[in-house]
């Protein structure tokens, strides 16, 4: 089974390369392409254009909001979902001024994340590891000054935008939760929900508890959807 690795923020393939070899004897690593794009949902997109048919995908930080977008969109070709070190929640007001102000500082040529921004993104016990430091630092070099502004601006908060997938599911609900008396003897009845019976939402049923991570608000350091339905 292919592992799709979705980078955080101005990072690359390089935040995976330590563990790329326990991956091995999954499968092989297709590195997602977070630097072309201004929004989720368009990185989510290019990722599945990139992705085989049935693939796990890995989500780290900024990339575990694609990650969620992505098993949002093709939730059939999720095997599972793995999120670390991310959250639901949108950027707070401090959050968004700090990377305004970023973005308003920024030199030509770009250098990097500074030191201090990087340090208060390492475990604390390795923000003070030079060597870390550096190659985080290198991974924003290689990605340049653009992909720093198309991140920074990024819409954090999904949560104000219900997929038509989740607007389906919850209608599924509401149809499974109430009676569904049987007709008599040849009357006519009259269907609130046409689109809806128990053939179409028996898919629906399936993903339950795989959507229900998908959706997960709050932080997470790691959590694990797998996909039974497939």
């Amino acid at each position: 089974m292919a592992l799709v690795l979705v980078p955080g923020f101005m990072a690359d393939r390089d935040l995976w390369a330590d563990f790329e070899r326990y991956m091995q004897e999954f499968g092989p690593a297709i590195h997602a392409d977070l630097g072309q794009d201004d929004s989720i949902v368009a990185m989510a997109r290019r990722v599945i254009a990139d992705a085989p048919p049935h693939f796990v995908i890995i989500g780290f930080s900024m990339g575990g909001y694609v990650a969620r977008e992505v098993a949002r969109l093709v939730p059939r070709r999720v095997s599972a979902l793995i999120l670390v070190a991310t959250s639901a929640r949108a950027d707070t007001v401090e959050q968004s001024q700090r990377k305004a102000a970023a973005i308003k500082l920024i030199n030509q040529p770009f250098k990097g994340l500074s030191r201090r921004a990087i340090e208060e993104s390492l475990n604390p016990g390795a923000a003070f590891d030079g060597d870390l430091v550096t190659r985080v630092r290198e991974m924003g070099v290689r990605l340049g000054g653009d992909v720093f502004r198309k991140q920074s601006n990024l819409i954090r908060d999904e949560r104000h935008r219900t997929s038509e997938r989740d607007q389906v599911s919850d209608a599924c609900h509401r149809w499974r939760e109430r009676p569904h008396p049987q007709p008599r003897r040849g009357a006519r009845t009259q269907r609130q929900d046409p689109e809806l019976n128990s053939t179409n939402c028996s898919s629906v049923r399936t993903h339950d508890s795989y959507g229900a991570a998908v959706r997960a608000g709050g932080n997470s350091r790691i959590m694990v959807a797998q996909n039974h339905s497939q």
